[in-house]
Formats: structure tokens, C-alpha cells, sequence
């Protein structure tokens, strides 16, 4: 493992000390699979994808503007985390999701609000944006460093947002989609285009 993914992994995975982050990932995305229906569960996991590491990129990019540093975080919340990764992260997700919604097929409403063209469109973009700032969210209450389960043998489990942010996220779009009334959600011929 050392020899194929060295290069990737942080010092603590290196020396053994906590699970690797492709653990974590492996548990969220199994997690996320198993809790959720499948699109809400398939979005959840997007997140995952596409704000963590945007948000973890802005954020370095950043991190010299003081003002949006949370330094000693709120309750353990945002510990070492910037507002304008946070930001970026959540903006970052909404093209995909706009696009994978607005070629998905809803099935049906149990509200006539959204029947135009223009409301929809602009339910859809609600909703992106929503899951989004659900899975830039979920990234930002992670802690950094992360907290460590003291107890144990080593590798000791640690708080990851690797499988905080698909579980979040998944709920979200499963209660933003119960809450709108869609039903029978198939985003299948639309994710790999």
C-alpha cells in the first residue's frame, strides 16, 4: 500500500496511526448506498465528489484571508476551516446538480406550484444549490485536525468527512425531495453525460 499510494497519503495514514481516508470513503459511500433510495443516495455521494476537494482546494487557496477563518470553530464546527471554501465548495456542486436534475425525471408532484417551465427551472436550481450547501456544510462541521477516538488499538477511527458528507447529503436530498413531493427520481441515463 505504502508503494502504490504513498504519495497520496497523509502522515498519520502513513504511519499507521488512523484509517485511511479511502476507508472512511468506502464506509460513507456503503452507508449512504444502504440509507437512502438510490438517486438521493447517488446525489449524496456527488457531493461528496465534488465539494470536499473543491471546498479543500478554495480553502487553501484562501486560508491568508483572515476573515473567514474559523480558528477555534463553534463547538468543534469549522475548526481550522475557511467561510469562502466553505462558499466555493457549495457553488461549486450546483452546475452538476442543476444539470443532473433538469435532465432527470421526476416523476410525479403532489403540487401543481412548480408547473411552469421558468418554476421549474427555478426549483431546480433551489434545490441544486441546496444540495450543495448540504454537502459544503457537512465538509465544514468536520473538524480540522480531525478528532481521534482515543480508545483502542491502532488504527484508531477518527471523525472523517468522508463519511459525514454522502450521509448528510443524502438526507438532505431526501428530505429537499419529499418535501417538494417528487417521486420515483431517475437521474440513471443522465450521470454519465
Amino acid at each position: 500500500m505504502h508503494f502504490f499510494l504513498g504519495s497520496s497519503l497523509r502522515k498519520h495514514e502513513m504511519e499507521g496511526q488512523l484509517f485511511t481516508g479511502s476507508f472512511y470513503y468506502f464506509l460513507g459511500v456503503t452507508l449512504t448506498s444502504y440509507l437512502f433510495p438510490t438517486p438521493c443516495a447517488t446525489l449524496g455521494i456527488v457531493q461528496l465528489a465534488l465539494a470536499d476537494p473543491a471546498a479543500s482546494y478554495f480553502g487553501r487557496l484562501t486560508k491568508d484571508i483572515s476573515w473567514s477563518r474559523i480558528h477555534k470553530g463553534f463547538y468543534g464546527m469549522g475548526r481550522n476551516k475557511g467561510m469562502l471554501g466553505f462558499l466555493m465548495g457549495a457553488i461549486f456542486c450546483v452546475p452538476f446538480n442543476y444539470h443532473i436534475l433538469s435532465l432527470a425525471q421526476h416523476g410525479s408532484m403532489t403540487s401543481n406550484i412548480f408547473a411552469s417551465a421558468t418554476s421549474s427551472a427555478k426549483l431546480i436550481a433551489l434545490i441544486s444549490l441546496i444540495l450543495g450547501l448540504a454537502g459544503a456544510f457537512a465538509d465544514l462541521c468536520v473538524p480540522s485536525p480531525a478528532l481521534i477516538i482515543p480508545v483502542g488499538p491502532k488504527p484508531r477511527f477518527h471523525v472523517d468527512d468522508n463519511l459525514i458528507v454522502p450521509i448528510f447529503a443524502g438526507y438532505a436530498c431526501t428530505q429537499v425531495f419529499r418535501t417538494i413531493g417528487w417521486t420515483n427520481v431517475n437521474l440513471t441515463p443522465w450521470l454519465f453525460l
